[in-house]
C-alpha cells in the first residue's frame, strides 16, 4: 500500500511539472495523494500537527578573523603599511591569455600558468595567485 501511494504521488508530481514547466504549485489532488502516502507509509492521520515552534529570524555570525600580529608603536614608524591587495580573479580568457578583474592582461605560459606584469601567476579555478 505504501509503494502504491508513493507511485501515485510521484505520477501526480511528474504530471504537474510537465504541465507547468517545473513551476508547479501544490493543488488539492496532490495534497490528498501526499496525505494518503503519509498514512500508508508512516501511519497516523497524514496531517501535520500544529507547530509549537515560533518563527525566528536567522542568526548572522560574522566570519572569524585572525588578529594582526602585535607590532610595538615605536617599531611601526610614521608611514602606515599599505592595505593588502584583494585577490585577482580571471574575468575572461582567449587562446593567448586572460583578463583579470583589475584590467590586467595575462599572457598564457603553459596550461596552468599566466604571465602577469610582476611574474608568473598560477590559475586555481577563477582565482589567480600572482607575485
Amino acid at each position: 500500500a505504501c509503494q502504491q501511494a508513493l507511485d501515485a504521488l510521484q505520477v501526480r508530481e511528474a504530471t504537474m511539472r510537465a504541465l507547468t514547466d517545473g513551476a508547479a504549485q501544490p493543488d488539492a489532488a496532490w495534497q490528498t495523494l501526499r496525505r494518503r502516502a503519509a498514512q500508508a507509509c508512516l501511519g497516523g492521520t497524514g496531517n501535520m500537527p500544529p507547530s509549537t515552534r515560533t518563527l525566528q529570524a536567522p542568526i548572522a555570525i560574522a566570519p572569524l578573523r585572525s588578529p594582526a600580529p602585535y607590532v610595538p608603536l615605536a617599531a611601526r614608524g610614521s608611514n602606515p603599511s599599505p592595505a593588502p591587495k584583494p585577490p585577482s580573479v580571471v574575468t575572461g580568457c582567449d587562446a593567448l591569455g586572460c583578463w583579470a578583474n583589475d584590467g590586467t592582461r595575462l599572457n598564457r605560459v603553459g596550461p596552468t600558468q599566466l604571465q602577469g606584469p610582476r611574474g608568473l601567476c598560477t590559475v586555481q579555478g577563477t582565482s589567480l595567485q600572482c607575485p
